[in-house]
């Protein structure tokens, strides 16, 4: 029996100390720093000593004013986290501040409470009457403890700080890699564009009208009708009778030999030779100039018109002897560097005093170029692009 009330009275002092323990853990603490205001030193000691007194009475530990001076150091924080700092190096729950106006007979006092761990604050503004100053700031009290109305977190000037650089330089690292998207982007496109004209140019290279060489001959064969009348008197008095018996058909068969010159890209200096057929026979020999163009291109078509200018002298029927002029024009396609088809039209006029012999006929023929030929795209040495 005595062994068993032992083990009760054992049994219920280390309850008791159980209690006391979790008591001591669980009581808040509450730093109160000095209040501040327009109020004088006595009515800010008077309203500091009401606010402790409260704060006592509901078995809340508030650290002295010696304690308290001492942990704020000579510069005292006035942040929100500066404040939660002190609270927490002094291993207190809160931290409360208080602002006091002074009235006649009253005051306006202003509680602000900010959690140590956090930060958070809430805040309460009465105006208190001398006769019920306890009753006032014991309400403010139940509102400023109450967890649920703390307010947000503040943001730590530093921390936001970093915050607001990381947010510059992430902004940075994303305008740079948009910039380095939009060069690179380019860059391609570029590149795309210049494999493009290079296949171009490859499956149609831009050549020189002479690119294979200088030196051109070529033959063509006329047809077309006769156009002057012969029995016009023309101004030169040439020798000769025209024959009885013309006909209207020109056909002519002629070669020529060109050369083209560097100081002009596409003018070429030519001779030709012309045998006539019909309406009568004849043989010319000239020399004279045409202009080629495009000089240089991608597609092998091109533009050529000259005149031939020499002496013409007839062979059957009314042999004459005269001046010949041949201008003409033609369009040629180079089947290849070397060799083009050409087709066009030819006026030849050889005047004599019965109306001589004046032919529109039309031109086919071809031509080739004699050399070792330059590179795709370029000109022969010191030609004129």
């Amino acid at each position: 029996m005595t062994l068993s009330r032992a083990r009760l009275a054992l049994l219920s002092s280390v309850v008791s100390l159980v209690a006391v323990e979790a008591a001591a853990q669980t009581q808040s603490t509450v730093v109160m720093v000095p209040f501040g205001g327009s109020a004088t030193g006595d009515r800010l000691a008077d309203v500091e000593a009401t606010v402790r007194g409260a704060m006592l009475a509901r078995g809340i530990r508030v650290p002295d004013r010696q304690s308290t001076n001492l942990a704020m150091g000579v510069s005292p924080p006035s942040s929100a986290l500066g404040l939660a700092r002190i609270g927490q190096s002094m291993g207190a729950n809160y931290v409360l501040t208080g602002a006091v106006q002074p009235l006649a007979g009253q005051y306006n006092l202003t509680l602000t409470v900010y959690e140590a761990g956090s930060g958070r604050s809430t805040s309460q503004a009465r105006n208190v009457g001398e006769q019920i100053a306890g009753e006032t700031i014991s309400e403010m009290l139940d509102a400023l403890l109450n967890p649920s109305a703390l307010g947000p977190a503040p943001v730590d000037p530093d921390e936001a700080r970093r915050q607001e650089e990381a947010r510059r330089q992430e902004a940075a690292r994303r305008e740079e890699e948009a910039r380095r998207s939009a060069t690179d982007a380019q860059r391609r496109a570029a590149e795309e564009e210049a494999r493009r004209r290079a296949a171009e140019e490859a499956a149609h290279p831009v050549r020189a009208f002479d690119a294979q060489g200088p030196v051109a001959i070529g033959a063509s064969l006329h047809f077309g009708g006769l156009v002057s009348d012969p029995h016009q008197a023309p101004a030169t008095v040439i020798s000769g009778q025209r024959p009885p018996e013309a006909s209207s058909l020109a056909a002519a068969l002629r070669f020529e030999g060109a050369y083209s010159l560097r100081a002009v890209h596409g003018l070429e200096v030519l001779g030709a030779a012309q045998a006539l057929f019909s309406p009568t026979g004849a043989i010319a020999l000239g020399g004279g100039a045409q202009f080629t163009f495009p000089a240089r291109a991608r597609l092998p078509l091109r533009a050529t018109a000259g005149v031939l200018l020499g002496w013409w002298q007839g062979t059957s029927g009314a042999r004459v002897t005269t001046v010949w002029l041949s201008p003409y024009a033609r369009a040629e396609w180079a089947f290849s560097p070397a060799f083009s088809a050409f087709a066009g039209v030819m006026l030849d006029v050889a005047p004599a005093d019965n109306g001589g012999v004046t032919t529109l006929s039309f031109t086919i023929g071809a031509r080739m170029r004699i050399g070792t030929g330059a590179t795709a795209g370029t000109t022969r040495p010191g030609a004129q692009p």
